[in-house]
C-alpha cells in the first residue's frame, strides 16, 4: 500500500487506523482516502451559491493601534485604510482585516486559526524579523519536501507563521559551517 504522500492533482485526506492484534499488541495501518476535484458550478443556476474566493481574513484584535503597528513596521503589511478601531492590510491577493468590535464580540480572542506569510527565503524572512522582535515559537523547521516554516504570535496571541523555500541564506550558512 502506498502511504499518505502530497500530490498536486487531487487533494489527499490520510489517517492511521489501529488494530488490536491480540496480546496487547497493536497494529497501524495507513488509510488514503483520494477527494477528487469537482467541476465549478456555473452562477447560472439562482438557488446555487458559490463560495470559492476569499476576499478578507479578520481578527480580532484588543488595541487596533498595537496591531497596526506590529502589521506595519513590524511585519510590513501595508495598511489599505482604516479607522474606528478596525484596518484593512495588504495580504496579497486576500485582505487582512483587524478589527477591535470582533474582539469584544467573542470570548476568546484568538482562536484555532494560522495565517501563513508566503516568503522566497525562509531563513531570511526569520534573521529580519527576528531582528525586528519577533519572538518565534521555534526555529525554523522543514514542513514538506521543498518548504519551511517558523511561527510567532502577534500582540493578541494569533498564531503565525512564515513559509517558504529555505533560500540563499542556508546554503550560504551551511557551506560555511563546512
Amino acid at each position: 500500500m502506498q502511504m499518505c504522500r502530497k500530490t498536486t492533482i487531487a487533494a489527499v485526506a490520510c489517517a492511521l487506523t489501529v488494530h488490536a492484534i491480540g496480546q496487547g499488541r497493536l497494529a497501524v495501518s495507513a488509510v488514503e482516502d483520494t477527494i477528487q476535484p469537482q467541476e465549478k458550478h456555473t452562477m447560472n443556476d439562482p438557488s446555487t451559491v458559490n463560495l470559492d474566493k476569499i476576499g478578507h481574513i479578520m481578527l480580532g484584535v484588543s488595541d487596533a493601534r498595537r496591531s497596526i503597528a506590529f502589521y506595519q513596521e513590524t511585519l510590513g503589511m501595508r495598511v489599505l485604510h482604516g479607522g474606528g478601531g478596525m484596518a484593512f492590510l495588504d495580504g496579497g491577493g486576500v485582505t487582512l482585516a483587524l478589527s477591535e468590535e470582533l474582539a469584544k464580540s467573542q470570548e476568546h480572542i484568538a482562536g484555532a486559526v494560522e495565517i501563513v506569510f508566503a516568503v522566497d527565503d525562509l531563513h531570511h524572512a526569520h534573521k529580519v524579523l527576528s531582528n525586528r522582535g519577533v519572538k518565534f515559537l521555534r526555529e525554523p523547521r522543514q514542513v514538506t519536501d521543498t518548504d519551511w516554516a517558523a511561527n510567532f504570535r502577534d500582540p493578541d496571541g494569533h498564531l503565525l507563521s512564515i513559509f517558504g523555500p529555505p533560500g540563499k541564506s542556508a546554503a550560504t550558512a551551511a557551506s560555511a559551517e563546512e
